[in-house]
This record gives structure tokens, sequence and C-alpha cells, in this order.
């Protein structure tokens, strides 16, 4: 296959990428149907996911990977197109959209299928809907227009992994802070050279958006669609994109502490250790149970109650002496509703660790209901963890066993969004 020159550096490579990526993502789904993509990929253009390999075509035409790193929303997925449809993309790119970069000695084979068609006319841009997020606790509150969301990216990245990240990304101009500021927000960053900055609230924990400075306009932001108003995200079509691949690698921070004991519920003969961790390494865990596999017998959940879907958490439900956690001092505790219990979450990075029971005074206890003091005994017993935060292990381990909880969104008092 001949190779097309481009004969330009990194930030015009940088360019050139972000406009095929723009081209790319307005094309009408049915246009990519005859194109040669693996079939383990969705064959339309708008559910491509954004990634880079090691290829020494992608190297040599989109100057190096750690130059790119900073762009994950417009890295090519060379993974899921044959280097042949990957070099015609940029080709029509180069003849299309920026004709000042177009080599004038370029050339391509030309493909089986009429593939100009596809370039005759730019389609009309997609109707734009207000969407409203916020996080839990009200302190922040924006809104964004974007086309009706029916798609999502899942970024398996150590700090999206952990905080159960969906992400949608509004064009510029189409997001405003409509309650609170941006600077309300606690900010953990993410990545060396590909600087991202993690937006939470530090009240609820709510992991709100994220920032980007080095993207290009229209890229910056990225929101959370956990945090988005009355958006069913069980039903949204994920597309994956694999973050964990790109540097700097992540360290897993270490479990140093004693292992939680044996135990009827987590026998000597058929458990084993898992040990995990929030993102930045202040509070670490062990737990003790049988194996977290699709044949574990016992609840496991993600509630679409409207703190749990804002933390993107996937629920067991061990006992309480199987679970140790170190650095609970260097958790927020944030109570809601009932105020009986309380989602933990790291108070630098912002990874939700687990459900506690609320600590409460013997008065407080004995101001309860009997039904909220039956609430409390029974969350004294178990530490409602997050597998998220395991390490070394992955939800896909026991994907079959993951069931949707939507009672918890019926419980008293209601929630209503800001």
């Amino acid at each position: 296959m001949q190779e097309i020159p481009l004969g330009c550096g990194p930030i015009e490579s940088f360019t050139l990428v972000s406009n095929l990526f723009h081209w790319v993502e307005t094309r009408e789904s049915e246009n990519l149907d005859s194109w040669p993509i693996k079939r383990d990929v969705a064959p339309t253009c708008c559910d491509l996911t954004i990634s880079l390999c090691d290829s020494s075509i992608a190297k040599q035409h989109l100057a190096c990977k750690e130059e790119l790193a900073q762009f994950p929303r417009i890295y090519i997925l060379y993974q899921a197109l044959s280097p042949q449809a990957f070099l015609m993309l940029l080709h029509l790119c180069l003849s299309h959209l920026l004709p000042a970069f177009t080599p004038s000695n370029s050339s391509l084979a030309a493909p089986s299928h009429d593939l100009s068609k596809m370039a005759d006319s730019e389609p009309a841009a997609p109707a734009l809907k207000t969407y409203r997020g916020n996080c839990h606790c009200g302190l922040f509150v924006y809104e964004a227009q974007l086309p009706e969301i029916k798609s999502v990216a899942e970024c398996n990245c150590s700090l999206c992994y952990k905080k159960g990240y969906l992400w949608v990304f509004p064009g510029a101009g189409d997001f405003k802070v409509v309650k609170g500021s941006e600077d309300d927000l606690k900010t953990y960053t993410l990545g060396g050279a590909a600087t991202t900055l993690h937006r939470f609230c530090p009240t609820c924990g709510t992991p709100v958006m994220a920032f980007r400075p080095g993207s290009p306009p229209g890229k910056q932001v990225g929101l959370n669609a956990h945090a988005i108003q009355e958006l069913n995200t069980w039903d949204l079509k994920v597309n994956p994109f694999d973050g964990r691949a790109l540097p700097p690698a992540w360290e897993e921070p270490k479990y140093t502490g004693l292992e939680p004991p044996v135990s009827e519920d987590a026998p000597a003969d058929t458990s084993k250790i898992y040990t995990g961790s929030c993102h930045c390494g202040a509070v670490t865990l062990a737990v003790r149970s049988i194996p977290l596999d699709n044949t574990y017998p016992h609840w496991v959940k993600v509630c679409s109650c409207s703190i749990c879907e804002r933390m993107g958490a996937t629920w067991i439900y061990p006992k309480a002496s199987q679970v140790i956690i170190n650095g609970l001092e260097n958790c927020t505790k944030y109570l809601f509703g009932r105020k009986i219990v309380s989602k933990a979450f790291c108070k630098t990075c912002g990874v939700c660790i687990c459900n506690m029971a609320a600590d409460l005074s013997p008065e407080e206890y004995e101001a309860l209901s009997d039904e909220y003091k039956g609430w409390v005994k029974i969350s004294s017993q178990f530490c409602v963890l997050n597998l998220r935060v395991l390490n070394g292990w992955d939800l896909g381990e026991i994907k079959d066993k993951i069931e949707r909880f939507t009672g918890g969104a019926e419980v008293e008092p209601r929630y209503v969004n800001p």
C-alpha cells in the first residue's frame, strides 16, 4: 500500500486529526456499512471509539503517541479500522477539510466502493437538547446543549474506572453553570503531559466533569452522564475507550494492613483476600471473600437511586468483619435522605469507597423511629463496598452477576433535582 507523505509537524498533524474526527462524527451512520471495519466494533462512524494504538503508520503520520495523548477524544481507532480504511479517512480529511495541507504528491489506491458520495455535502447539524446536571447536594448545577444522548464513552483508565464515569462532550459554548461555580468543585489532576482536571463536589462526592486545557475548543469539557438529570444511563449505548493503554502508567497503592479474619461467611478453604484503594492512595482496604466471579452467590447491585447513580458504584454486601479499611479519616462521609447511611469518598481524589451507617450519638439514635433504628442496626452489620475500588481485579470477572436495583429511587424522602 502506498503511504501518504504528509510532510507536516505535530501541530499540523493534530489539526488534521482534530478535523478528521469532527468529520467522522458528523457522518450518517449508514454511510459506513460497507467500510472494512473489524466486526467487534460497531460499523458506524458516529459510534467509533476514539483511541490510538502503537502502529508505525499512526506514529509516522500523527506524530508521537505522547504528543497526541493530550487529546484522547481525537485518537483514531486504528485497532477498529484496517490500515487501508485508516488511510482513506486521513486522505478524505486532507482532501475535503484542509486543502491547504493536502500534499500535491499524495496518492492512494482507489477503494473498491465509491467513497466520493460521502464528501459531497455536509449533513444538517443535529438538533440540540438542553440537559441539566448537578452534584447530589446541589452545590453545583449546570446546563448543556447536546444532541439527544443515545451513547456515552466509557474510559477504562485507572481513575475513570474507579469513578464509573460515562462521558459526553458538549461543544464549545454549549455548557454553562447555573448555580455555584467550577471553583466550588474539588480538582484532582490526572496524567503527566496529558493533564486532565477531574472535578468533583467536596460535599457529596459527585464526579461532575473533567477539563482538558490542552484540547481544542469543543473538546475541553467532558461531562459525567451519571450526573445528568432524568437520564437513564442503563439503556445508553456504551462506547469503550482504552485509556488504560495511555501513558503514564498508574501505580496501584498497596494495602499494608492486617488481613480480615476467616469467618463463617469467608471460610479459610474457599475465600481469598482482595485489596483495593482510592486512586490517590489515601484510603486502602482489604476484603476477605469467596471468589468474586460469576459463581458469586450473593448480591452484586448497581443502584439507580439519586446518589448511587451519581457515584457510578457497583456494590457488594460483605459483613463488616470481612473488610478492613485504612485511612477512613481521609474520607468525607456524606449523609443524605434519611441521614442514617453515609457515602464515604476520598477527600483528595473523590473515589467512592463504601456505604456506612451514620455515626449517631445515643440521643440521635433514640430519636429515630423504630423503622430507622432497624435500618441503622442492619447497616452497622455490613460494609457495603464499591467493587470499583479493588485493584488487580476487574468488573468483567463478575459481570454476569450484576443486577440493577431500582427500588432505591422510591425510598422516602424522594430526591428532588435542583
